[in-house]
């Protein structure tokens, strides 16, 4: 229940202070005194986004406040929030370029605060553009006399069947992913290369191996033509030199040198063997470019992969089981994806079965409907909700629509279409109170200039309903009409004045 509005420099209101009763307050006023800011005021606690022209010349910042005592519905809803107090207070203050929403002086989002508006009030403003008309807040009502077992029934095999569709997108999402590391390709590229665990370095030593045994081989070669088999060749050579000197001896000649020269022929000659197993060595199978060729290859793996052999080895055995992981989660989809089917089935089903039961509640506010029409002068309009079928949510696949005629021969259409301004009025009227009968809860409920467009006698049998409409709902009336004040416990008269160059609208209470 509303207990003190607030408003400070919003527009033409400098600052008021509104106390409402429980029961009816009215706020009465001439055309353009700014009773109806006081309205957009309220609104503006709750809306998302709020024009900063709204603020006033007073200061350079508005502040509204709503104090609300808590029932225990609100109770709980605000539990959810933390919120275990009595009551709460909804505070919106604007700035030009920042908003700050609070609830008890804590900030929050705006789309928190929006979210809880249908549960602390209703609106009826007279552009007629009602939050009443809603299809979610005529579902609620309507829901508020299914039965509770189909309505837990569609939300058990509703809950089931987005639990199961968020679980095959975790795994659409799970092959995306394998998808974009594209691990066949890489695979396919490691496979052709098949590189071994530790073949790089093996190969290197090899190749080195080769190129120090064909260095020996051609120091050999070249030391064996050089030794022995040139025609003037170092063995050849010496071994002359050794048999002359011994020629020289047998004459009477001593050479000191011929002993040295003899072991140098000797050591020649002994060397002969090594210098040819040295070049007798076998390189048949050593192909140097096919080595080269497959180092090559090595290495452009390395460099697409950034990483060394051995890591892509090891990687190999990663992207390996990302295929096959990705084959298990084919098989896992089709299994879940034909049971999301039967679950489709069975929650449409029972999607169904609450579209049935509401449909026949709905029956029953269009007679209650009619009903208060009747009360009021219109005992020939009809009322029809309109059943469309869109895609299952949580609430269904139900979306719904108010249509209404005044005259018998006119078929029931959107109200501004059809309906004059009283006649918007009445209906207005009796759809919330057939809407509150149904739901048995209580509102605050504000109404602007509901009265509009009435004759007296119609009039009269509005403020009758208003005033029973009252015993179990808090009423706020914005209204220019005297004869609405009679119903109210409380009044608030705004007049506009002109003061020191500005216009101020002063909210003050006369009864």
């Amino acid at each position: 229940m509303l207990k003190k509005i607030e408003i400070k420099n919003f527009l033409t209101i400098n600052e008021c202070i509104i106390g409402p009763s429980d029961i009816i307050t009215a706020i009465v006023g001439e055309s353009g005194s700014g009773k109806s800011l006081i309205i957009k005021a309220i609104d503006s606690v709750f809306s998302q986004k709020v024009d900063t022209s709204i603020i006033g010349k007073f200061s350079d910042f508005s502040k509204v406040s709503l104090l609300f005592k808590l029932s225990n519905e609100q109770k709980k809803v605000l539990s959810n929030y933390g919120i275990f107090d009595e009551q709460v207070v909804f505070t919106k203050i604007i700035k030009k370029g920042s908003t700050r929403t609070l609830i008890n002086h804590e900030p929050v989002t705006a789309k928190v605060v929006y979210s809880l508006k249908n549960l602390f009030l209703s609106i009826v403003s007279q552009d007629y553009r009602f939050e009443i008309f809603s299809s979610n807040r005529l579902l609620k009502a309507i829901d508020a006399r299914v039965n509770e077992y189909v309505i837990n029934d569609f939300n058990d095999r509703f809950l089931e069947y987005e639990k199961l569709k968020y679980e095959i997108h975790k795994l659409e999402s799970k092959l995306n992913e394998i998808a974009n590391k594209h691990p066949e390709i890489l695979l396919e590229a490691i496979d052709k290369i098949n590189p071994k665990k530790g073949e790089y370095d093996e190969l290197l030593e090899k190749l080195n191996r080769v190129k120090n045994l064909k260095f020996a081989m051609d120091i050999a070669k070249e030391a064996v033509f050089g030794l022995y088999e040139k025609d003037e060749s170092v063995e050849t050579f010496l071994d002359r030199i050794v048999s002359d000197l011994d020629k020289l001896e047998s004459k009477s000649f001593k050479f000191s040198s011929k002993k040295a020269l003899s072991e140098a022929l000797e050591l020649i000659r002994s060397t002969r063997e090594e210098l040819y197993d040295v070049l007798n060595q076998n390189l048949t199978g050593i192909n140097v470019d096919k080595i080269n060729a497959r180092l090559f290859e090595l290495e452009k793996l390395k460099r697409e992969f950034g990483k060394d052999l051995d890591e892509i080895i090891e990687h190999r055995g990663y992207l390996k089981s990302l295929v096959d992981e990705r084959e298990d989660i084919l098989r896992k989809l089709d299994e879940l994806k034909g049971e999301l089917e039967e679950k489709e089935k069975t929650m449409i089903g029972k999607a169904e079965n609450l579209s049935k039961e509401r449909k026949k509640i709905a029956g029953l506010i269009e007679n209650k409907v009619r009903e208060r029409l009747s009360k009021l002068n219109m005992e020939n309009s009809n009322v029809k909700i309109v059943f469309y079928r869109e895609n299952v949510t949580r609430v269904g696949f139900d979306r719904l629509d108010v249509l209404f005629s005044a005259n018998p021969d006119i078929e029931p259409d959107s109200i501004d279409k059809v309906a004059s301004g009283g006649e918007k009025s009445r209906f207005i009227l009796a759809l919330k109170v057939a809407l509150s009968e149904l739901s048995k809860a209580s509102e605050t409920v504000i109404f602007d200039e509901i009265e509009s467009g009435l004759s007296n006698k119609a009039l009269d049998k509005l403020m009758i309903m208003i005033k029973d409409y009252s015993k179990a709902n808090q009423i706020l009336l914005v209204t220019h009409s005297d004869k609405m004040l009679d119903i109210a416990d409380e009044i608030y008269k705004v007049d506009k004045q002109f003061v020191d160059g500005k216009s101020i609208s002063i909210v003050e209470r006369i009864r």
